[in-house]
């Protein structure tokens, strides 16, 4: 079934989105001319719509009928209604509906290890400010701790089945880096509530490409004696 109900007016198209299951159009405000409008309005009222991968068309469903896989674990619903999915995440920045998390894996989001990094103070408001020399600051320190952290590479030796490391001032250089990050944030005015969004995101981010699953390394990396 067609996904859109297409009328002629004065010689030109217009669009009302159609559900591709069970035909039931969306008509709250009635034709469009613009089929890229006319999808927005009906995501904002519970459809889905999203732009098919071989076709510069759209395709529709109506809240009884959505399709969702879970973008993490792959998990696939073919077909149910919208109410059955609240507890999943959707991604509306890429315009696809059916691309999402479901509550499994936002659930497991809860379970990872995590670093507790602590509270940093904050410097004077005299010595920040919004400007590009405030950022460098940080570049500064991310490449002493770089350095740091070669030199604790450098260091390692095995003594009866133990590796030891010297990580004295590797943890010396990610100390200033994160005071550094902090100042950053304070002239900027982000605050922990803004991290806060922000660390979700990165996480669903990185759940999504399985970094938190065994897995080879990303192709950042490089060979372990390229130090």
């Amino acid at each position: 079934m067609t996904s859109w109900h297409i009328e002629q007016q004065d010689g030109k198209p217009y669009y009302m989105p159609q559900c591709e299951v069970c035909g039931l159009r969306y008509d709250e405000y009635g034709l469009y001319a613009d089929k890229e409008q006319a999808a927005a309005d009906a995501v904002d009222d519970g459809w889905q719509a999203w732009p098919d991968l071989y076709h510069t068309d759209w395709d529709c469903r109506c809240p009884q009928h959505w399709s969702v896989r879970c973008e993490t674990c792959k998990r696939y619903v073919a077909q149910a209604d919208r109410t059955e999915f609240k507890g999943w995440l959707f991604d509306r920045d890429d315009d696809d509906m059916r691309v999402g998390v479901c509550d499994q894996c936002l659930a497991r989001m809860d379970t990872l290890p995590t670093l507790e990094l602590g509270a940093w103070p904050i410097f004077h408001p005299s010595h920040q400010r919004i400007d590009k020399w405030q950022a460098l600051k940080v570049l500064e320190e991310a490449a002493e701790v770089v350095e740091a952290a070669r030199g604790s590479i450098r260091s390692v030796t095995v003594l009866d089945g133990r590796t030891l490391v010297n990580r004295a001032r590797l943890v010396n250089e990610i100390a200033d880096l994160l005071q550094t990050t902090t100042n950053l944030c304070a002239a900027f005015g982000i605050t922990s509530v803004d991290l806060g969004f922000a660390r979700t995101e990165c996480t669903i981010k990185s759940l999504k490409r399985g970094m938190f699953d065994e897995g080879p390394r990303t192709r950042m990396h490089r060979e372990p004696d390229d130090t």
